[in-house]
C-alpha cells in the first residue's frame, strides 16, 4: 500500500511539474506603450490542437496594436504538452 501511494505521489508530481521560458524575440524604436497582446498555441506530442496560430500579427490584432515596440516568446512545457505564446507590446 505504501509503494502504491508513493508511486501515485511521484506520478502526480511529475504530471504537474512544468518549465517556463520567456525570451525576447524582437524590438523596434517605437515606444513600449500601454497595450499588450497575446496569441497562443497548444501542442500535444508536437501536434497543434487548437489551430496553432501564435503569430505576431494575431497578438497585435488581439490588442489593437498598430505600432509594435517589443515581441516576446514564452514557452511553457508540461511533460507531453507545451504552450507557445507570443506577447506583443506597443501602441
Amino acid at each position: 500500500m505504501k509503494k502504491l501511494f508513493f508511486l501515485l505521489l511521484i506520478s502526480t508530481a511529475t504530471l504537474i511539474t512544468s518549465c517556463s521560458i520567456t525570451k525576447p524575440n524582437g524590438f523596434s524604436n517605437n515606444e513600449i506603450g500601454t497595450k499588450e497582446g497575446v496569441s497562443r498555441a497548444t501542442f500535444v506530442l508536437g501536434i497543434p490542437i487548437d489551430g496553432g496560430d501564435y503569430s505576431v500579427r494575431t497578438a497585435a490584432r488581439n490588442a489593437k496594436i498598430t505600432k509594435i515596440a517589443c515581441v516576446d516568446k514564452r514557452i511553457k512545457n508540461y511533460l507531453l504538452v507545451y504552450i507557445v505564446e507570443t506577447i506583443v507590446t506597443g501602441e
